[in-house]
Order: C-alpha cells, then structure tokens, then sequence
C-alpha cells in the first residue's frame, strides 16, 4: 500500500509538473492522473418508483429552512428528464429562499445514511447546470463535526451543463462555527454521511432556484 502512495504521489508531482508546461487546469491534471471512481449515482434506474434510490443504495432528500420552499419535497421525489446535454436524468431543485433560509438536496452513501469513510477517495466530480447562481458542495458529518461547519467547496451553477472534478484538498469550512474546535479534514472524510448541495451563503434570499446535478462520482 506504501508503494502503491508513493508511486501515486510521484505520479502527481510528475503530472503538476507537466501540467505547468502545457498549460492545463488543476481539473485537467486530476483527472488524467486519478482515473479511477466509484458511481455515487449515475441516474440510471431500473424501477421508475425508485428515482429517490441512488446507485450506491443510499437515498436523494430535499430541505428547506426557515420559510423557504424547495421542490421537489422529499416524499414526492422525482428524477428530472434534464439529462446531461439532453441525455438521461438528473436531480434537479428548483424554489425560492427567505431571508435566513435555505434549500438544498443531497443524498445519503448507504440506506441507513449511517457514517462511511472517504479517507481513501481524493474528489468528488458531478455535473451541474443551473441559474448562474453560486451554490456549495458540502461532506456533512456530524458525528465529527458539532456545529454544521461542515466542509465544502462553493461553484457557480453556469446556465449550460458543466463537469466539476473538486479533489478533497480544496474543501474547507466556511468562516464561522466554533472557532476553538478544529476538526482536521482528513478526520471529517472518515465519517461522512451525506453529500449535499446547497444555496450559498446560508441564510442569503433568494427570489427563485434552479439548479441541476448528475452523474455523481467519488474518485480515488
């Protein structure tokens, strides 16, 4: 397994390297060099009375806070047939947010929505489309995490679908919670529960929502 790092770590440096001199994104590089993934979702259901049932058995959910209103609500959960660039589908939300509110959807990485550890994933990668509106990514794990500062990465949902590959090394809490408690990164990835999406900042108002994911995939 120690070789198997170093050989990987070496690769990475190697591939940063040549990444500098040919120009590419960090994504670019990333992407060659972790080929690897397992499928959280890729929306292909076998029962159409299962669109809340992810790929990997776990479930999509909706919420919204404080006066706000998001659909679809999670006991009427339904796919969208807004498939990546008109093929398949997708879990769309769309809504509006209150001032001190928020929507968001997410979905849970086993049926229970017990813990599972990321440790040995290094990104997550999604397709989004949406209103040109910035939202956030977030690993929720409360059993390491107390104050809902989870981490998370914030994107702006670009009107045509885009494909985001955002390695775990980019992820950070936001700028409040509780100041005198850090919990490393790496201690956050081994008890995830769910992944969500959500409207960024929290508690920002907004008059409509629309916003699009897919083909939702750990990489390692």
């Amino acid at each position: 397994m120690s070789n198997n790092k170093n050989k990987f770590s070496l690769a990475l440096v190697h591939m940063l390297a040549l990444t500098a001199l040919a120009g590419l994104t960090l994504k670019q590089s990333y992407a060659q060099t972790a080929p690897h993934v397992k499928t959280v979702d890729d929306f292909k259901r076998k029962n159409k009375n299962q669109d809340s049932l992810n790929t990997s058995g776990g479930y999509w959910y909706t919420a919204a806070g404080s006066g706000s209103v998001v659909s679809p609500a999670t006991n009427k959960f339904k796919l969208s047939n807004e498939g990546v660039n008109g093929v398949g589908k997708s879990v769309k939300i769309t809504g509006k947010v209150s001032k001190g509110g928020y929507i968001a959807v997410g979905t849970s990485l086993n049926k229970t929505a017990a813990p599972v550890s990321l440790a040995q994933y290094k990104a997550i990668e999604f397709w989004a489309k949406g209103d040109g509106k910035k939202y956030g990514v977030q690993l929720q794990s409360p059993n390491a995490i107390k104050d809902y500062n989870y981490y998370s990465y914030s994107f702006v949902a670009k009107p045509q679908w885009t494909h985001y590959i955002i390695p775990f090394s980019k992820l950070a809490q936001q700028d409040w919670g509780n100041k005198t408690i850090h919990v490393p990164l790496k201690d956050s990835l081994k008890q995830v529960k769910v992944i969500t999406w959500y409207t960024n900042p929290y508690g920002e108002a907004r008059s409509s929502v629309d916003l699009a994911i897919a083909d939702v995939k750990l990489t390692y």
